[in-house]
């Protein structure tokens, strides 16, 4: 979007409904898929010279971080005067502004409608994209609270030291601390690994229609050798006995089976996790397995 409308300026006479209209208008140039208000298009360049910050043919975003964006196939929003319209994105390529994009996606999420809208490095190849998986659902990669129940700590420290550490690898982004200091305050390896709220909850079809719940697919993507998946598909690369605990916790704690259909998927073809890491079940994992099958 910032790519098609730059960055609005918001002068100290601008009444809210002049604001509010020209933000409207911005957003309606940003799902017009004609060719006139395509990011080069003339309506667009139009519209950056007039209403926004001076355009600039840079990578001016040095960094774009991610937290398991949803909405891949549209959220419903509703609106008066149009009633219930898919706030979708116009596309889920990265813009050729951003230097670095990175995101942090859920395994465990199941609702159906925060389908996980992966990015893309764009056709001209000038932007670094990672995205890694991490176990939990949307709150939890997040950051997020539900009501005043516990969260397990330990997956939105992850995530946001994981965050830091590409951010610290851009380089020349302003940080208040060292790296040092967030890797101590952020360490994945302490904290509580519960989440008493999903434990609760989404393990409860009665509270969640059962419609509404879908397991999410990690795409099987392969290291050049076709013998691994490729490094960091998996947070890291799915060593996760210190940081959360067995297979066995994981599948008490999470309705979905996304993570072990990705194992059963690996093991079938042949494939092992980057680095030969080894998360496997003991025999008490596997009784565990087949009683809840």
């Amino acid at each position: 979007m910032i790519r098609n409308c730059g960055i609005l300026k918001i002068d100290r006479n601008d009444t809210s409904e002049q604001i509010d209209k020209r933000v409207d208008f911005a957003y309606e140039i940003y799902r017009d898929r004609g060719q006139t208000y395509h990011p080069e298009g003339t309506g667009s360049e139009n519209f950056r010279k007039t209403f926004s910050y001076p355009d600039s043919k840079q990578n001016f975003i040095k960094f774009l971080g991610l937290w398991d964006t949803v909405g891949a196939h549209g959220l419903p929003g509703y609106t008066v005067d149009k009633g219930f319209e898919y706030l979708e994105f116009h596309d889920e390529t990265v813009s050729g502004i951003v230097n670095f994009a990175c995101q942090a996606l859920a395994i465990h999420e199941r609702v159906s409608f925060f389908e996980p809208s992966r990015i893309y490095p764009n056709s001209s190849d000038t932007v670094t994209v990672k995205e890694t998986w991490f176990p939990g659902v949307h709150m939890e990669v997040g950051g997020g609270t539900f009501l005043t129940l516990g969260g397990n700590e330990r997956i939105p420290k992850a995530t946001m030291l994981w965050m830091i550490e590409y951010i610290v690898q851009v380089g020349d982004l302003l940080m208040r601390n060292d790296i040092e200091t967030y890797r101590t305050r952020f360490s994945p390896d302490i904290g509580p690994s519960w989440n008493i709220r999903n434990f609760i909850f989404d393990r409860s079809n009665s509270l969640i229609p059962t419609l509404m719940l879908r397991d999410r697919d990690i795409p099987l993507e392969l290291d050049p050798s076709k013998k691994f998946l490729r490094k960091d598909l998996l947070y890291r690369d799915g060593d996760w006995l210190l940081p959360f605990g067995t297979r066995s916790h994981l599948l008490i704690q999470y309705a979905s089976n996304t993570y072990e259909k990705l194992r059963k998927d690996i093991e079938k073809e042949g494939i092992r996790l980057y680095n030969n890491v080894i998360y496997d079940k003991d025999e008490d994992e596997k009784v565990f397995e087949m009683a809840h099958l």
